[in-house]
């Protein structure tokens, strides 16, 4: 996959499934989500060619040897396929037009023979599902129609919510979970999260950020990442994470608020609760990552730009914005 498709990639994969309010205290009386299956094969994506409108649970499954990246999105009148393909080979360029006219509304990536799963409303109008993987990508188009019924909003163990202020989140979550991810600030939002090395805390970290040193609290080898999220959208998703202490960071606030901000604000604690039952977190968590992915390239840039220059955070988030976007 080429450095472009990799941007669009992550730049797309997330979104919308706006929930009103009342939804969360009424779960309980309401019907579940509609479920489908969405199919990423080496021939395409395959899924139904029209839905009714309505709350969905989109089950991904991949091939036995393929693995993938799938996400949801609706274009703008008017923008086609052609248009899309026109776009990402133009580089800085395209991926503003690629913005500008797709609304992104959730994904999920899937290992080779695995599954993944994300909740999402859809509305009346016309989406494209992108399926990306080892040889390219394929986009199917779904029509929606109708005016969406109320259904059970999906039972959520964990929430994050990007903000211009800084970012929200739970303190603890399980191993295994349905993480609500929302943006409300003003920019494309997505979390890091950085795995704390043993015997280091939170704490250590502040006060590393006061006074950097080579011996970094945190590693970025092992680090985790959900996708962009576009202002005013989140969406529910699926995820699987080794038990463990994690630093997070919101890449909206990181540039929203810059260095003259309190590091509280711009990097939050996580603690992921080892699963009843489990003999070891290794052990835990060897059915796959879904919904997050580890970005090596941007380790090791990171790593690289840490031991050479001065640390400073706009450009940390350069950095770990740069090596999201162009990662095999």
């Amino acid at each position: 996959m080429h450095k472009v498709s990799c941007a669009l990639l992550t730049v797309a994969l997330v979104g919308l499934g706006t929930v009103p309010a009342g939804s969360l205290a009424q779960a309980r009386d309401l019907p579940a989500p509609r479920q489908i299956t969405v199919r990423m094969a080496p021939s395409g994506v395959q899924a139904p060619d029209a839905l009714a409108a309505g709350r969905y649970q989109l089950n991904v499954r991949t091939a036995r040897h393929l693995p993938g990246l799938l996400q949801l999105v609706k274009p703008d009148r008017g923008y086609t396929r052609a248009d899309l393909r026109a776009d990402e080979r133009r580089g800085r360029r395209g991926i503003n037009r690629i913005q500008a006219n797709l609304r992104f509304f959730g994904g999920t990536e899937v290992r080779a023979g695995g599954s993944g799963a994300l909740w999402e409303t859809l509305y009346a109008g016309r989406y494209w599902l992108a399926g990306f993987g080892p040889g390219g990508f394929s986009v199917k188009t779904v029509h929606v129609h109708g005016t969406p019924s109320l259904s059970a909003f999906p039972r959520v163990s964990a929430e994050a919510t990007g903000t211009d202020k800084g970012l929200r989140l739970s303190r603890t979550a399980p191993q295994a979970g349905r993480m609500l991810v929302r943006n409300v600030s003003n920019e494309i939002d997505a979390l890091v999260l950085l795995p704390l090395k043993k015997g280091t805390t939170y704490a250590d970290f502040l006060r590393w950020l006061r006074r950097p040193n080579e011996d970094m609290p945190v590693r970025f080898r092992g680090a985790r990442s959900t996708a962009a999220l576009s202002p005013d959208a989140g969406y529910v998703l699926r995820y699987r994470l080794h038990a463990g202490d994690y630093v997070v960071i919101s890449i909206s606030s990181l540039m929203a608020l810059g260095p003259g901000s309190g590091p509280r604000q711009l990097f939050r604690p996580l603690t992921v609760r080892p699963r009843p039952g489990a003999k070891s977190a290794r052990m835990a968590v060897t059915r796959g990552t879904e919904g997050f992915k580890s970005s090596p390239a941007a380790a090791r840039r990171v790593e690289r730009w840490l031991a050479t220059e001065d640390r400073k955070v706009p450009l940390l988030a350069d950095e770990l914005v740069a090596g999201s976007l162009t990662h095999n």
